[in-house]
C-alpha cells in the first residue's frame, strides 16, 4: 500500500514512520493520527495478535515420567532416595523422614517422605529454596516404592483414569513452574486440576494436600477403598513458582495406595499489547516530540 501525502511512502517505510515517530513527511494532525491508528491496527494483525493462542493443559504424571507433560513420557518414575530418575520398581518400605531431596528432573524441584508428628507440629522442608510448612498429619516416616508415572508395584484399582501418580503414602513431590514456563515461552501457568484417589485397598486412609509455594491451597482426608475427592480446577498465581502435592498416611502406612488422578496444569498464552495500546502509544509519543519542538 502506498500513501500520497506530500511524499509516497512505502507501508514498511509508514510503520518505522509511526514507530520512530520521525516527522519528515508533510501530514496534517488529522491524517497523521489517523495513518498511526492504521499501521498499529496493520502491525497488530501482522504479528498475529488477531489470532488467539490456545491454552496449553500439560501432564503432571507425564511429567514424573521424565516427560514435559505432553505424553512423551515413560513408564517410570523418581527415586524418593535420591531424586533421580528410576526405571524399576522398589517392592520394599524405606524411611528417609523428613529429608528434601532435590531432583535431578527438570521440572521437579524435589520429593521428600513427610511425617507431620503430633498434631501436625513437624516442620517440613518443601522446596529446595527453603520452603517448609507445618499441619501435614502424623505417619510413621515411611514410605512404598517410588513416586511412578502410574502405579505402585502390587497396588491396583479399578477406578478410571487418563493419567496417574502413583504417589503411595507417605509421597511428598514439588513440581517447578517456572521452569515448566521457561520450557513453554510465552505462556504462564494459571491453574491445576486433579483427583486425589485411593487404591483398591480396604485399610486405605489417606491426606492429602496441595501447596503453592507453601500455602496451603487443599486438603482433604479421603478414607476407604478406590475412595476419591475431585479438587477440580484451581486457580494460582502467576508469581507462584511452587507446586507441592503430599499423600500422609495418617498413622502406618500400610494398604494406604495413594494416587493423584488426571493431575494437570493449564497455562494460557501471555496476553500481547492491543492495537489500542500501540495507537495510544503511538499517538503519546507524537504529543511529546511536538511539545519537545515548541
Amino acid at each position: 500500500m502506498i500513501f500520497n501525502y506530500g511524499k509516497e511512502m512505502h507501508s514498511i517505510e509508514a510503520l518505522r514512520f509511526s514507530l520512530s515517530l520521525s516527522t519528515p513527511y508533510r501530514i496534517q494532525p488529522f491524517r497523521r493520527l489517523f495513518i498511526l491508528f492504521f499501521m498499529s491496527a496493520s502491525l497488530f494483525a501482522v504479528q498475529g495478535g488477531s489470532e488467539i493462542q490456545a491454552d496449553l493443559v500439560l501432564d503432571l504424571a507425564d511429567i514424573v515420567g521424565g516427560g514435559d507433560g505432553t505424553g512423551n513420557g515413560s513408564n517410570q518414575g523418581i527415586n524418593m532416595l535420591n531424586g533421580n530418575a528410576q526405571g524399576t520398581h522398589t517392592s520394599s518400605s524405606f524411611t528417609p523422614g523428613n529429608s528434601y531431596i532435590a531432583s535431578s528432573n527438570p521440572f521437579v524441584d524435589g520429593v521428600f517422605t513427610p511425617d507431620g508428628g503430633f498434631g501436625g507440629t513437624n516442620s517440613i522442608q518443601i522446596s529446595s529454596t527453603g520452603i517448609s510448612v507445618t499441619g501435614i498429619s502424623d505417619t510413621n516416616a515411611q514410605t512404598w516404592d517410588h513416586i511412578w508415572n502410574g502405579l505402585n508395584v502390587f497396588t491396583n484399582t479399578g477406578l478410571i483414569f487418563d493419567s496417574i501418580i502413583g504417589a503411595h503414602a507417605s509421597k511428598g513431590i514439588t513440581f517447578d513452574l517456572d521452569a515448566i514456563e521457561s520450557a513453554n515461552p510465552g505462556m504462564s501457568v494459571s491453574s491445576y486440576a486433579l483427583v486425589a484417589a485411593n487404591g483398591n485397598h480396604v485399610s486405605a486412609n489417606i491426606d492429602y494436600y496441595v501447596f503453592g509455594d507453601g500455602a496451603l491451597l487443599n486438603s482433604v482426608n479421603v478414607n476407604g477403598q478406590e475412595q476419591t475427592f475431585d479438587f477440580g480446577s484451581n486457580s494460582i498465581g502467576s508469581d507462584t513458582r511452587f507446586l507441592t502435592l503430599v499423600a500422609s498416611s495418617n498413622g502406618d502406612h500400610f494398604g494406604d495406595w495413594s494416587n493423584w488422578i488426571n493431575p494437570t496444569l493449564t497455562l494460557q498464552p501471555v496476553p500481547e499489547p492491543s492495537a489500542t495500546v500501540l495507537f495510544l502509544t503511538s499517538v503519546a509519543g507524537v504529543v511529546l516530540r511536538r511539545r519537545r519542538s515548541r
